[in-house]
């Protein structure tokens, strides 16, 4: 079986590991790919400190270091603009030409038979079809993140943004596969580059339906959990405007907002029942939401995040999922998660950042019982199919050309 794999060079902005989200798929993918079939070409920030974790100490990983992968802005107006392209236009692509000629050379050392490129950096996106053209094998290119989005994000200035975007679709075009996180992406990839896509999300263990998660809590509180980072801000403000119009009540009952995260910040000058439990574990995380009447999951509806809402697809979801509690999803109309929802109806979308819409949604959770029954059900059966461990395995093997039982289940690698 392990014969059957083809040798890959993965190419990103991370290894794998157990910090980031970039760093735990990762992980997740190689603990179930033969290690001695699969080779880790990292371009990694200058100060990222690599942990690699004792299951894939075998693997073969090479540590690379970023240069110029922010905008670099010594001065304002036209001047500091003149500094950020020249910048861009020779010291960055410089650098870029250098880790593409440490990339082919690892790659050939290692005899591989497809290099995978996760665009997940303005780097790997200028490497873009080289690495696989100098080695003369095909390319498989995977897309967590819409470009637009980070590379505005590192204040990279629109020239060389507007060149990185054009290489991100020629590298599209020209990959074998592409693997891409949300339908909006597969949609609009194959319309506008003629990209092969196919949707890779992580997946999760297997979730079990319980009296609980059958049955709205009966409580005196009603619990809002939410994990992750803040990032969409207006929806944020509306929900907290909403729940404060309403005196923090729900259908007579006492409403708790429950927050976890590492790095979060906002600003109240009224009354409101926050509860901030700081950074938990992963499973410490899933323990709390489980205890939650329901989650929230937001993306921003600011014109500034327009390709976040519409190509991402929060991984916070799969967390959520495993809980089998339903989810508030806030978000614009033209969001990722619209569609998806559409497909897998699991909780309420609210498409509106007017507080009343969201009071009415929640209220619609709070009371009416056969109804939050069905969406706690539809989010166990979406967990345990579309999110399932199982299907990201499965869509894995196609991405690099496998049968799914061609790769090993999880704790037989060495």
């Amino acid at each position: 079986m392990q014969e059957s794999a083809p040798r890959l060079l993965v190419i990103g902005g991370s290894p794998p590991g157990s910090g980031c989200v970039a760093e735990i798929i990762l992980r997740d993918i190689c603990l179930v790919y033969p290690l001695s079939r699969v080779f880790c070409f990292a371009t990694v920030a200058p100060r990222y400190r690599f942990e690699p974790i004792p299951e894939l100490a075998s693997m073969q990983v090479c540590i690379q270091r970023t240069k110029h992968e922010h905008g670099y802005r010594v001065v304002g107006g036209p001047i500091g603009s003149l500094t950020a392209l020249v910048t861009s236009n020779f010291s960055f692509r410089s650098h870029v030409k250098k880790l593409v000629k440490e990339a082919v050379l690892f790659g050939r050392k290692h005899h591989v038979d497809k290099v995978w490129m996760i665009l997940d950096t303005a780097t790997t996106i200028a490497m873009g079809v080289d690495v696989a053209s100098e080695l003369g094998v095909p390319l498989l290119s995977n897309v967590w993140d819409p470009p637009e989005y980070f590379l505005q994000q590192r204040g990279i200035d629109r020239f060389s943004r507007s060149r990185l975007i054009k290489r991100f679709g020629e590298t599209l075009h020209l990959s074998e596969k592409v693997a891409v996180v949300s339908e909006s992406m597969q949609q609009d990839y194959k319309q506008n580059y003629g990209a092969n896509t196919i949707i890779l999300r992580h997946g999760i263990l297997p979730v079990k339906q319980t009296e609980k998660t059958k049955l709205s809590c009966i409580d005196k509180d009603f619990v809002i959990g939410f994990a992750g980072g803040l990032y969409a801000y207006s929806a944020w403000s509306c929900l907290i405007e909403a729940l404060t119009l309403n005196d923090w009540q729900l259908n007579g009952r006492n409403v708790i907002f429950l927050v976890m995260g590492a790095n979060f910040h906002f600003k109240l000058r009224k009354k409101a029942n926050i509860q901030y439990l700081g950074w938990r574990s992963t499973s410490e995380t899933a323990r709390v939401l489980a205890g939650c009447d329901v989650n929230y999951l937001p993306l921003p509806f600011e014109h500034s995040s327009y390709y976040l809402a519409r190509y991402s697809f929060p991984t916070k979801l799969s967390t959520y999922a495993a809980t089998g509690r339903p989810v508030f999803i806030h978000a614009p109309e033209y969001s990722s998660l619209h569609n998806f929802h559409k497909k897998h109806p699991i909780g309420i979308y609210c498409k509106s950042l007017e507080p009343s819409e969201v009071i009415a949604g929640l209220e619609k959770l709070v009371s009416n019982e056969e109804y939050y029954a069905k969406m706690a059900n539809n989010m166990v059966e979406m967990a345990n199919s579309e999110l399932s461990l199982e299907n990201f395995h499965k869509q894995f093997a196609k991405f690099v050309g496998l049968d799914r039982n061609t790769i090993l289940p999880s704790g037989e690698n060495s």
